[in-house]
């Protein structure tokens, strides 16, 4: 059976479970069970654990066990769930290595078929359609070759089957997933873990644990570290059956877009990084180094641009002069066509035509006396227009890394501006939030903005071209009953909501969008709602809360920095670009060529990770997508067709390296006024 994930492709090529396949069911075994410990082995295997993952030894040595460990007459093994109830059906050394065996003849394993990545990666699609051209005609072997970088382990149980995979399998890292504490616990008696530590050591292979909640996450973000490049071909086992990993199981397998996601193009990172230095290289703006701390006395209306608000508009008219109004990216010119002027405005995107759009809005209303909240990454042509502008640093994008300099930077002004202006209201210390035409979803799919949207006017269509159209798919509860349509980026943007107003204790978000339910919020009609007149003036709400912000009087240009960043950035490629040359030269087996390209890949960006965040960001996504297509090609290569097949390959890769060279470069050219 295959299954196939839309994202990139990702192909499962799943087995049948062993028929010995272990459970926590009530198995008995005959004879007579004991307890059983083993001091020694605990105390030494405790020792070997604390070196590789202290918090974890810690945990276990305290761990008091609801199940005991127990010995056969036959000197297996075993756990009693209570009342007799055993794990294994005859022992877990022979039900373990038996399992192994079954397993290692239809193995699970994980495929990643190359395709192109979003469309906005131009220099990666390149690559990616070259080297498929490349490879069109070549042989193909019988089977994949047998290195995957992962082996993904689904229970610890008493843990003999771990060396014995650990024995048979080419993998990078062994990811073990055991819900259940007692089951490690166990193991620090029945098995050696320091030989097993030592045995993957000597060949550069690694062990991470996942326990506790939330193992998805933890599971990707172990996969989508170091090695990803190798995640083609990559062992699932199960070693038992339970809830918690079959729904983990199932998840990793039929659900995982998060495996499949490029870590940012290079491209998007270095308009970030130009407009970025453009932006600071001027005077005179604000910089959010942390929250403000200090509650604002009046309450803050955000108004988004989703279908609701072409019903909330004359609402928001009668709220206007008791609140401080804050728009987002598309909600600010169904604001102005309707005679309201916002007090602050909200800018995430750093695409080209945001630029564009902004002059088209000031030239037909103004926007002099609006202040700006935004990402330093916008065009830089759009803070000029504005009053005032402060800036907030974003998380895991290069220019932060740059520029930010120990500020706080956030992962939750993101992923569209509507959460970028609900993440300004909460960190300007406003505790009292109303949400207008923040609908993150649509009653009717193909109404998915405000009729008076850049979306369905005929003025805004220029400025559409990087737009891509919503996929409303999927339906989820409605804000004031009933439910909505909405789709995985609507719906990232509603969960990432909610995750910012749980970061701010204290605050009241009250939702009277007629859209999707955001958790966290207040459903509230427009028409109950009835605010006092504030104690202060706008205007001293707003220079309140600014200043509560660092003041960059002169700028904070980084020409010192800009200059290194050029030489870490050449001195990177080069070093790349020799090793992917290499490649056509190799006299290893085309995987095995592919897994030492990796390698030193992996170890540039991991030199390249500690010694300047910024090149590593920038780099990283195309690099990685690059080596994972280099190692897909090379798994699948017919023994004989290795040499011109690693080749083509080489080529492809350095004629890609070559292309950033004056890509990168234009990083450093001059920057507007």
């Amino acid at each position: 059976m295959t299954l196939r994930q839309s994202a990139r492709g990702v192909v499962w090529v799943p087995s049948s479970p062993p028929s010995d396949w272990a459970g926590t069911s009530s198995q008995w075994l005959t004879g007579t069970m004991k307890p059983y410990q083993n001091l020694d082995r605990f105390r030494l295997n405790l020792r070997a654990l604390s070196k590789r993952d202290p918090a974890l030894a810690r945990c276990l040595e305290t761990a008091k066990p609801s199940t005991r460990l127990v010995i056969g007459d036959n000197g297996e093994l075993n756990v009693d769930l209570g009342g007799g109830s055993l794990v294994y059906p005859d022992g877990a050394r022979s039900t373990g290595l038996r399992q192994v065996s079954t397993y290692l003849e239809e193995p699970l394993r994980l495929f990643v078929d190359p395709g192109e990545v979003s469309e906005d990666c131009v220099e990666l699609n390149r690559l990616i359609r070259t080297m498929a051209e490349g490879m069109a005609d070549g042989p193909k072997a019988e089977k994949p070759g047998p290195f995957g970088g992962y082996v993904v382990v689904f229970g610890a149980g008493l843990g003999y089957h771990l060396q014995a995979l650990a024995d048979k399998l080419r993998f990078k890292t062994m990811i073990v997933v055991e819900p259940h504490d007692d089951f490690l616990v166990h193991t620090l008696h029945s098995i050696d873990w320091q030989v097993l530590f030592q045995s993957l050591g000597r060949e550069g292979r690694d062990i991470r644990f996942v326990r506790g909640g939330d193992a998805f996450s933890k599971v990707i973000e172990i996969m989508r570290g170091p090695n990803y490049p190798l995640i083609n071909g990559s062992y699932f086992y199960f070693h038992y059956q339970s809830p918690e990993l079959s729904a983990l199981g199932q998840r990793l397998l039929v659900n995982c877009k998060d495996l499949a996601m490029v870590a940012g193009w290079v491209e998007d990172q270095v308009r970030m990084l130009r407009n970025n230095t453009a932006n600071f290289s001027r005077k005179s703006f604000h910089v959010q180094r942390s929250s403000v701390s200090t509650p604002r006395a009046c309450p803050a209306i955000v108004v988004g641009a989703g279908p609701s608000i072409d019903q909330g508009i004359e609402h928001i008219r009668r709220l206007r002069d008791q609140a401080i109004v804050i728009s987002t990216s598309s909600g600010l010119r169904i604001l102005l066509e309707n005679g309201i002027r916002p007090d602050i405005h909200c800018e995430l995107e750093n695409i080209v035509e945001m630029g564009g759009l902004a002059e088209q809005i000031n030239d037909q209303h103004g926007l002099s006396d609006i202040v700006l909240y935004a990402s330093p990454t916008v065009d830089p042509r759009v803070p000029p227009l504005y009053k005032q502008a402060a800036y907030f640093f974003r998380k895991d994008v290069s220019s932060s890394r740059l520029y930010a300099k120990g500020a706080a930077t956030t992962s939750l002004a993101e992923p569209t501006s509507g959460n970028t202006a609900i993440y300004a209201a909460l960190s300007l210390g406003f505790r009292e939030i109303y949400l207008f035409g923040m609908d993150f979803g649509a009653k009717d799919p193909s109404r998915h903005h405000s009729k008076d949207s850049i979306y369905f006017r005929e003025d805004g269509q220029q400025f559409l071209t990087s737009w891509r159209p919503y996929a409303l798919d999927t339906l989820v509860p409605g804000n004031f009953g009933g439910q909505v349509y909405s789709g995985w980026l609507m719906d990232w943007g509603r969960n990432a909501a909610a995750n910012a107003i749980r970061t701010f204790p204290g605050v009241r978000v009250i939702n009277c969008s007629d859209g999707s339910l955001i958790p966290c919020t207040t459903p509230l009609r427009p028409d109950a709602i009835d605010l006092p007149a504030p104690a202060l003036s706008r205007d001293e709400e707003i220079q309140s809360a600014l200043g509560g912000l660092a003041y960059a009087p002169d700028g904070l240009a980084d020409p010192d920095g800009l200059a290194e960043l050029r030489r870490i950035f050449h001195q990177t490629l080069d070093r790349c670009r020799k090793a992917m040359a290499d490649l056509a030269s190799s006299q290893q087996s085309s995987q095995d060529a592919a897994v030492t390209l990796c390698d030193r890949v992996v170890a540039e960006l991991i030199s390249l990770e500690a010694s300047s965040g910024t090149a590593f960001g920038t780099l990283i996504g195309h690099l990685q997508t690059a080596l994972c297509e280099t190692f897909n090609y090379a798994s699948v290569m017919a023994p004989h067709a290795e040499k011109p097949g690693l080749s083509a390959l080489s080529d492809a890769l350095v004629e890609g390296i070559d292309r950033l060279y004056p890509l990168i470069d234009d990083l450093f050219g001059p920057h507007p006024p």
